[in-house]
């Protein structure tokens, strides 16, 4: 069986998704779009970027964190530019369907699988060598910014902020 290219899946998704929300041909979709770009730890370098950011922010008092929006929205940023030289139909797909849309990189193991050259066996995963990176932030942005408060987190134009705003 052949599958089409996920670029392709994709508009067909948002199309899906819109009429059931009932939403008309070009009316946007006002709940935010995650689109989580994986295998981080093997594209790294298209970003210039060695490790990704502490998505915390310690508060004032010094006994709280809070999630540094700031933070991941800059990362956010810099994986659009990246996919926008890739993939811009997937990009352009993602902003026509949604009001607000987050890229966030992520990796499940933070390593590639060790491959053996002698036997030419893939040997999997060194459980100590796995270190994931950001694969909590896309549930951590929802909660903080949807979830009525459950996560405290900072925005860039009220650094003590620890409420959601709409």
């Amino acid at each position: 069986i052949r599958r089409p290219p996920r670029s392709t899946l994709f508009p067909y998704t948002t199309l899906f998704r819109s009429r059931h929300a009932g939403l008309h041909q070009n009316q946007k979709y006002t709940r935010p779009l995650i689109i989580i770009v994986t295998k981080f730890d093997v594209w790294r370098q298209l970003l210039d970027c060695e490790s990704l950011p502490c998505p915390w922010k310690e508060l004032a008092n010094g006994d709280l964190c809070a999630l540094d929006l700031p933070v991941i929205e800059s990362i956010s940023n810099r994986v659009r530019e990246m996919l926008w030289k890739f993939s811009p139909e997937m990009v352009s797909a993602a902003e026509s369907f949604s009001e607000r849309v987050f890229y966030v990189p992520v990796s499940a193991t933070g390593c590639s699988p060790t491959f053996d050259e002698t036997t030419k066996i893939n040997k999997g995963f060194c459980p100590r060598d796995i270190h994931p990176e950001w694969a909590e932030i896309p549930l951590l942005v929802s909660l903080a910014r949807w979830g009525g408060g459950m996560i405290p987190y900072v925005r860039a134009n009220n650094p003590s902020s620890t409420q959601p705003s709409s």
